[in-house]
């Protein structure tokens, strides 16, 4: 008679043991019908899931808050520079004009007060 050779089944616990893996979750089918067990979830279940989400949500939060304070600045910057030719224009006609005052008369200067 031919005999077949015999492959050991290897267990995914097995497995994970040898390689090194860990199991973080491990899901159990229940083998019959009435085996189904209705558990409620604990709050310690949701406690990590809660704090990646925190976690993530405030870093975007974060991120958006910086671009539109980067673009806020930005054209806060352009209004700033506008203001700043309009005033130096401003000074500078003003100081024409005095050049202009004290420059009328070649003798003004005897007169200058002091």
């Amino acid at each position: 008679m031919w005999t077949k050779p015999v492959i050991p089944l290897l267990n995914r616990q097995a497995i994970s043991r040898s390689v090194g893996v860990r199991n973080y979750s491990s899901i159990k089918f229940p083998q019959a019908a009435n085996e189904i067990v209705h558990e409620k979830p604990n709050l310690s279940q949701f406690k990590n899931p809660l704090l990646h989400t925190f976690l993530i949500a405030s870093s975007t939060y974060m991120v958006l808050h910086i671009i539109a304070l980067i673009d806020q600045y930005d054209e806060e910057e352009k209004i700033l520079s506008r203001e700043e030719k309009v005033l130096e224009e401003k000074i500078q006609s003003i100081i024409d004009e005095t050049k202009i005052r004290n420059e009328k008369s070649w003798y003004s200067f005897l007169w200058k007060s002091r």
